[in-house]
C-alpha cells in the first residue's frame, strides 16, 4: 500500500467517524452520547478487523506464508523433475 493511499484511508475513516456522529445526532442522541456511542462502534469495528488479523497470523494464512508455501513446492517439484531427468538417460545409457 502506498503512503498516499494510507492518508485516504485514514481521512476517510474520520470522515466516516463525523458522519456516523452527525447521524446519530440527528436521531435524537446528546452530543455526548453520540459521540459515546460513535466511539464504541468504531472500537468494535477495530478489535473485528485485530480479530481477522490475528486468527489469519494463527492459522499462518498470511501472504507471505502462502506465497512461501507455494515457492516452497514449486522449487521441490523442479528439483524433483531435474533428479528424474539426469536418472532417465543414465537408465538408457546401460541398455544394449
Amino acid at each position: 500500500m502506498r503512503k498516499i493511499d494510507v492518508i485516504w484511508l485514514g481521512l476517510a475513516l474520520v470522515a466516516i467517524g463525523f458522519g456516523l456522529y452527525a447521524v446519530l445526532s440527528a436521531t435524537g442522541l446528546s452530543q455526548i452520547s453520540a459521540g459515546i456511542w460513535s466511539q464504541g462502534i468504531f472500537m468494535l469495528g477495530l478489535l473485528a478487523w485485530v480479530g481477522t488479523y490475528l486468527f489469519r497470523v494463527i492459522t499462518s494464512r498470511m501472504t507471505f506464508n502462502e506465497q512461501r508455501r507455494s515457492y516452497r513446492e514449486a522449487w521441490l517439484n523442479k528439483r524433483r523433475a531435474d533428479a528424474a531427468a539426469k536418472r532417465s538417460p543414465e537408465s538408457s545409457n546401460t541398455t544394449p
